[in-house]
């Protein structure tokens, strides 16, 4: 049976970032389809959100908000408690959703039916707002399944763009509510391990490339722990795989070894580190093999560095950064790409 639009639910999450979330609505009621759309508030510390979005949207927006503030993964399962159609889509407050997303995700549904999660491909937007579309290829339209080898080493999915089956992510348990920063990739994996995904190339979604401190992806950055998530969920993925019978062994050496500690984080906000996790982050980066460039002079030197020196350097160069304007994205210039993709959010 063919998926209609009027089978898909998007919910749109947002806890106090007013100045983007009209935009996402936009982008989700301008799509060439008739969907359900919902805007699922955490328990925001702004009272008037609801009449402020309301007022702009008297009609075709459902409005929720917790009773209590439930987190970033468990708001997510307020979405999924709210979702009365069979598929879903989760759209934070600051991205967009391209006027391709419905058709393409339609007809992925129908190239590749039976699958419980399915991915478009991604655009950003820029903090003066511009959108830039990565280049157009013949392909971009067709299909392809998910390698969970990859998708197990990385989220080399995007965020922004997704649709996944209800029914399945409920028989899987939802979304792990107490996660600080795998959540979305622990519950895309399981899907697409467990009921096979699917992903088209072409443009369907946008991010905002913005280091917001309201985000809790960059809070979670800037206190050393991604990386330690990261393995973490490398852990799960590996053993999930195995348990499949889909992958060979795995070691944790050898995931360790994959890690790639973002350096600027660590330079700007060494100072901001528990003290554990700048030795953790260190010592990560003292086991990284087949790197080149500046990236392998910084390992290197990660070998002689003790976390006292690591934090004095990161003073030395945050005062120095205060001398000058930052370039947007500053962050990510020199970082290599890990295997299998690179993780958004």
């Amino acid at each position: 049976m063919s998926v209609q639009p009027g089978d898909i639910t998007i919910a749109i999450t947002v806890f106090d970032r007013r100045e983007f979330i009209l935009q996402a609505i936009e982008s989700v009621l301008q799509q060439p389809g008739a969907v359900r759309v919902i805007v699922v508030e955490d328990c925001g510390p702004d009272p008037t959100l609801k009449d402020f979005v309301l007022e702009r949207f008297p009609r075709g927006v459902a409005y929720h908000r917790n009773s209590r503030r439930r987190g970033l993964f468990d708001n997510w399962n307020a979405c999924l408690d709210l979702c009365t159609t069979p598929w879903l889509s989760i759209l934070h407050d600051d991205d967009i959703l391209l006027p391709e997303w419905l058709p393409a995700m339609l007809r992925l549904l129908e190239q590749a039916p039976g699958r419980g999660i399915y991915f478009g491909g991604n655009a950003q937007i820029d903090e003066g707002g511009r959108i830039t579309l990565p280049p157009r290829s013949e392909a971009a339209t067709d299909w392809e399944p998910i390698d969970l080898e990859a998708f197990a080493w990385n989220c080399c999915h995007y965020f922004p763009g997704n649709l996944f089956s209800v029914a399945t992510l409920r028989t899987l348990g939802g979304f792990q509510k107490g996660s600080r920063f795998a959540g979305d990739w622990n519950a895309w994996f399981r899907l697409a391990a467990e009921a096979g995904g699917a992903f088209t190339r072409q443009p369907v979604a946008c991010s905002r490339a913005i280091e917001d401190t309201r985000r809790g992806s960059v809070r979670v950055e800037r206190s050393g722990f991604d990386q330690a998530s990261t393995i973490v969920q490398r852990k799960r993925a590996f053993a999930r795989l195995r348990r499949l019978g889909r992958c060979h062994d795995v070691t944790v050496r050898q995931m360790r070894a994959e890690a790639r500690p973002r350096l600027g984080v660590i330079l700007r906000h060494a100072t901001s580190f528990a003290p554990r996790m700048l030795g953790y982050n260190l010592a990560l980066m003292r086991m990284i093999r087949g790197v080149s460039g500046r990236y392998r002079l910084w390992c290197m030197a990660a070998r002689f560095i003790s976390p006292g020196m690591a934090r004095t350097i990161s003073r030395i160069w945050e005062k120095a950064a205060c001398q000058k304007p930052r370039a947007p994205g500053d962050y990510a210039l020199r970082e290599p790409a890990p295997p299998g993709g690179q993780r958004a959010r």
